[in-house]
């Protein structure tokens, strides 16, 4: 069962830029931005303010925290032991959906033509902020504008994740060593994904592992996991500072349940 805080969802169908013509008879002062876009939010915890003057979307400013969805999704996978010391595996993550409830959910959008005049400086100096602005989310370009009675419910699936994985032991299972490929079935491409790993496990109390991953992260996707007892932690992706694009860790306790079967001596 899944429990939904938020759901951001941009779609961006077109952004068309003209600057104004020089040099020839059909010169123009005119400059334009074209944007047809859509965004769909479903939160109680992200809020989408337009400007003071109402004129667009300019900001997200946090809310209270609540659920605005409601889901389930499995995780189906298999492993087989191909020789006495090769394993494979397989597995398809995230099969499911989260349904986003009407009152928490309201769409923006743009769909119109700014333009801009050459001859007045404060109307040139406007478009160069924006154009230049390098923002991942510009809502200067954008303009976005809350429809009013947008709220409707939204039931997107989930972004589901495919794993294949291989893993040899060697030295008497002291040390074994594995391949992990991982692709993310996301918009607009499938994320892909290989990392290579080596784990020391001198006894089933402790385990020290390491990996290193090739195609994301520009190098810097080094991972180090370590188990000690029932508590284990670790990260995939480690944190290399202000440049780091990926970080992913994780920690838990394992619990078993039940008594362990003693072996019959015959």
């Amino acid at each position: 069962m899944l429990l939904g805080i938020g759901n951001l969802k941009l779609n961006i169908n077109r952004i068309h830029v003209e600057t104004p013509s020089v040099g020839s008879s059909g010169a123009t002062s005119k400059a334009s931005i074209q944007v047809d876009a859509t965004l769909e939010n479903s939160s109680k915890l992200l809020e989408l303010p337009e400007n003071g003057n109402g004129d667009y979307i300019d900001e997200i400013d946090f809310g209270s925290f609540g659920f605005a969805g409601y889901g389930g999704a499995v995780d189906l996978g298999v492993s087989y032991k191909l020789l006495d010391k090769l394993t494979l595996s397989a597995s398809v993550l995230d099969l499911g959906f989260i349904k986003w409830s009407k009152s928490n959910t309201s769409i923006a959008r743009a769909d119109a033509e700014q333009t801009y005049d050459f001859l007045d400086p404060a109307s040139q100096q406007e478009f160069m902020n924006i154009v230049n602005s390098g923002e991942i989310l510009n809502y200067d370009m954008l303009q976005l504008k809350t429809e009013e009675a947008s709220e409707k419910s939204r039931t997107p699936g989930l972004t589901s994740t495919m794993v294949l994985g291989a893993e040899y032991a060697l030295l008497n299972d002291w040390l074994v060593v594995g391949a992990l490929y991982t692709g993310r079935f996301a918009k607009p491409k499938t994320l892909n994904e290989l990392t290579f790993s080596a784990c020391i496990r001198p006894t089933n109390a402790f385990n020290v592992a390491a990996s290193y991953s090739v195609l994301q992260g520009a190098g810097k996707t080094f991972g180090l996991a370590l188990k000690l007892g029932s508590f284990f932690a670790g990260t995939d992706y480690m944190f290399f500072g202000k440049n780091t694009k990926n970080v992913n860790a994780y920690l838990g306790i394992s619990i078993p349940l039940g008594k362990q079967k003693k072996a019959e001596i015959l």
